[in-house]
């Protein structure tokens, strides 16, 4: 493919500035939600949308009814570079009174809107690749003995533990859990 020079059309950059106090809502599960160009998808049970205007760009905040994957997905409309330019992700979250918190941020090949899950999870060191066809991304477990985001990828349920990274100062292999952001790269 030839090096794209301009920014995809397909894609979200939300900050889900227009909603107001009057926007909370109950996202009821295995029913997706449309905001702008987000699909959100509640996982695992009914989800609570929470918007907050109080703060600058407003906050929109996500909350389960407190079972194991509760959660939301935030899902963009499909992607392809060949035809839609060069692809770049942005994300922001806070995550403040949450006691078992995990994201993916980055691309995932196979999004089941009825039973969408975290294409990675981590239980102290041991990763667990949730087959979501082909993957790449930063992802972050709360129940990881390490605090801290993670770049990783996969290929049909099989983690790319020996795939080699390189940067400007230097290589390594993903290893076992992937590589941990901040690590310098030897």
């Amino acid at each position: 493919m030839p090096i794209q020079d301009g920014f995809g059309k397909i894609g979200f950059f939300e900050d889900f500035q227009g909603l107001t106090d009057d926007d909370d809502i109950t996202l009821t599960s295995g029913t997706p939600a449309r905001w702008k160009d987000v699909l959100m998808v509640p996982i695992s049970g009914n989800v609570a949308q929470n918007v907050v205007v109080n703060e600058g760009g407003g906050v929109i905040s996500f909350s389960g009814a407190a079972q194991a994957a509760d959660g939301i997905a935030l899902l963009s409309a499909p992607m392809q570079p060949s035809g839609n330019g060069t692809i770049v992700v942005v994300g922001r979250w806070k995550a403040s009174a949450v006691t078992d918190y995990r994201v993916f941020f980055g691309w995932q090949e196979t999004c089941d809107r009825d039973t969408t899950v975290n294409p990675f999870t981590l239980n102290g060191t041991t990763l667990t690749d949730n087959d979501g066809g082909q993957v790449v991304g930063l992802y972050y477990d709360s129940q990881a003995t390490t605090d801290g985001m993670r770049f990783m990828s996969s290929s049909d349920g099989t983690a790319d533990t020996t795939a080699a990274c390189t940067s400007r100062t230097g290589a390594i292999t993903l290893g076992a859990l992937g590589i941990l952001a901040g690590e310098t790269l030897a």
